[in-house]
């Protein structure tokens, strides 16, 4: 994928690229916060069944930007499963000003990309990878 990368300015790679919310549920599985810089800086917040719990920090290249970048410009909503159920924790990513409330079991596409990549960056915070 040969995408330019936009030419920031010094405020605007300080503003977050997008967030990421990751709900509690029935079952024990995890609860964090993560937001992502357009100059690839991370923080994360681990807040409940987590191997790191508390604010950490971390970076991703550029290419993980224009990755995530290019999925969810192009992510429609027939790419979501509306009927939601108790099983699965509801995440929150806010990109663009935009808010989409999802379960990972019920999304595809280019969303399912981006859950993707959003759970390797998490993983790799947590020495799971």
């Amino acid at each position: 994928m040969n995408i330019a990368l936009p030419i920031l300015t010094k405020e605007e790679t300080v503003k977050t690229f997008l967030t990421f919310s990751k709900g509690k549920c029935s079952k024990k599985l995890t609860v964090y916060d993560l937001w992502i810089y357009h100059n690839g800086d991370v923080v994360y917040n681990g807040i409940k069944n987590v191997p790191k719990l508390g604010v950490h920090t971390a970076r991703v290249s550029n290419d993980v930007i224009l990755k995530l970048d290019f999925y969810l410009t192009n992510a429609n909503a027939k790419e979501i499963n509306y009927v939601l159920g108790n099983d699965k924790p509801l995440n929150i990513l806010k990109y663009q000003e935009k808010k989409v409330v999802f379960q990972s079991n019920r999304v595809k596409g280019n969303l399912r990309e981006t859950y993707n990549i959003l759970e390797n960056i998490v993983n790799k915070i947590n020495n799971l990878e």
